[in-house]
């Protein structure tokens, strides 16, 4: 199963003075506040237990990805009247949107930060300000929870997506044509093209090479060639990837 929730952290950045604040308040000129937007993605794999009741308990962190970052600017014109446009929020909301934001969180986020805009305009110490500056930075956990225990429908649904996504590879003599890399094999009265590997060929899970005729060896959509019962054993354990190029699977949105 999966969890995500977003995070925003609000600050102001240094601005740039008038020579005269006294005749910047005088003439009232409209005065820009520029927002430097920063959105990170925090990916985690956790494995827990899950009990008969689907509460799932003792979460230990396995894996850690690097962030993906984004980062944009966005200007508004004139920092009067934050509190009031209308088409401010729509602004706000489509640069998040850009930056890849979800949408179920982006209204929240979006009253944040006109809130926080508001805040920095009324302080005295932005006073006759040419520009008004603030960063902010949206962070979203994205966790994965992997348990033992998973409910005997879903072992069933996942086994029958390896089971699709994985093609049968014949294994022949190491002495038989070397490029030679497939064939075509009748198959429910369609031809079709069947790969093929060298005895000589070592399974990259458990090190032991292929035997000839034997059925049990499968290919990933990435082409790189296992014992069919390595890698099922190797992809029903939430590992939804290649463990040679890190392809990962066409079903890695659903929930395992």
């Amino acid at each position: 199963m999966e969890a995500a929730y977003h995070e925003l952290h609000l600050a102001e950045l240094p601005d740039t003075k008038l020579d005269h604040p006294d005749r910047h308040e005088q003439s009232s000129p409209s005065v820009p506040i520029e927002i430097d937007f920063k959105y990170s993605i925090n990916h985690k794999v956790f494995d827990g237990d899950l009990s008969e009741d689907g509460t799932i308990t003792g979460l230990i962190l396995i894996h850690q990805y690097e962030p993906q970052v984004t980062i944009a600017k966005a200007t508004i014109e004139d920092v009067c009247g934050l509190e009031t446009r209308n088409d401010l929020k729509g602004f706000l909301s489509e640069n998040l949107s850009l930056l890849g934001v979800d949408e179920d969180p982006q209204d929240q986020l979006v009253e944040m930060i006109i809130e926080f805009g508001c805040k920095i305009r009324d302080l005295d110490s932005n006073k006759g300000a040419k520009v008004l500056r603030f960063s902010a930075h949206i962070k979203k956990e994205h966790n994965w929870i992997r348990s033992e225990r998973v409910p005997k429908e879903r072992e069933l649904e996942m086994e029958a997506l390896i089971k699709k996504t994985l093609k049968r590879v014949r294994v022949v003599a190491a002495d038989e044509d070397e490029d030679e890399d497939e064939e075509e094999e009748e198959e429910g009265g369609k031809r079709k093209r069947r790969r093929v590997v060298q005895e000589s060929e070592v399974c990259p899970i458990c090190l032991e090479k292929f035997v000839v005729g034997s059925e049990d060896v499968a290919s990933m959509p990435c082409s790189h060639v296992f014992h069919g019962n390595c890698i099922g054993r190797w992809l029903k354990g939430s590992h939804h990837s290649c463990p040679i190029c890190r392809f990962k699977m066409p079903w890695i949105t659903r929930q395992y």
